[in-house]
């Protein structure tokens, strides 16, 4: 809607007390289960290893179109050709990114199984738990059956857990102002889905992650070296580096740049 909000505004709307549901006009709320009582409290999870936790969220990017529109009885809905919804799904562990799947509307739980299905298959592995929150997709009783068949468990995250919706949410913000905010997003749909493909690759593969010290996600997920832990080139005559050297110093180093896909906002650096 382009409607700003302050932390402030937040606090307040957090504070205020419970809407009575028999004072709100319209449908009537599904009965309570064990996953949704308001007196739950989330039983923390902690991935100890790849394909042990994936966290999943949607996330809406805008198009070329935008999303800004006035607070108007006929503002149009939040879908395309105004803008995508994005699901990702991350591996907690090594926070790989598993697969980003756009929608044209909000999707209903069938896409959403059938999307992680899709993953799943193409990846070869499933978590044994899934951190998601508290969206009517997530929490529909088609959802809860295929994390039963699949053998996963659903859990529903808590604000201010690490174990939480903040890893993926954190992504989101990544994915927006590293790549989709640069973007000219497309409104042909396969060419996005490309995009966002593209990034996924460079995300895993090219990427450093400060959470995990500098390697990149599929480095961890892989059980591989991180690149930044290897010898190194040294272009400094007198230096006395306290890390190994890749040969000796004083050597002439080039900077090679290529792209993922060939797209500008996603480059491959190279030394040699």
């Amino acid at each position: 809607m382009g409607l700003h909000l302050a932390v402030s505004t937040i606090g307040r709307i957090r504070d205020e007390p419970p809407i009575d549901p028999a004072t709100v006009d319209g449908p009537p709320l599904p009965p309570d289960d064990e996953t949704t009582k308001s007196d739950e409290k989330p039983k923390e999870i902690i991935a100890n290893y790849p394909n042990h936790v994936w966290n999943i969220d949607l996330t809406l990017v805008p198009t070329m179109f935008g999303l800004q529109s006035g607070l108007v009885d006929d503002s149009q809905k939040q879908q395309y050709p105004y803008c995508y919804h994005v699901l990702n799904v991350l591996d907690q562990f090594s926070r790989r990114l598993m697969g980003s799947v756009m929608f044209l509307k909000e999707p209903t739980s069938m896409e959403i199984t059938n999307a992680l299905g899709g993953i799943i298959r193409r990846e070869g592995a499933s978590p044994k738990h899934i951190i998601c929150d508290r969206g009517s997709q997530f929490t529909s009783g088609d959802f809860k059956k295929w994390c039963k068949g699949e053998k996963i468990k659903p859990r529903y995250g808590a604000l201010g857990s690490k174990a939480s919706i903040s890893i993926t949410e954190r992504f989101h913000l990544t994915m927006k102002n590293e790549f989709t905010r640069k973007l000219d997003v497309t409104l042909v749909e396969p060419n996005f889905q490309r995009d966002l493909d593209d990034f996924r690759t460079w995300y895993n593969r090219f990427r450093p992650h400060s959470y995990l010290g500098g390697a990149t996600p599929e480095e961890k997920y892989s059980g591989l070296t991180p690149a930044n832990t290897l010898p190194r080139f040294e272009p400094r005559d007198s230096a006395q580096p306290r890390v190994k050297l890749r040969g000796k110093a004083g050597q002439r180093v080039q900077v090679a740049i290529d792209f993922v896909g060939d797209n500008k906002l996603l480059p491959i650096f190279r030394a040699k």
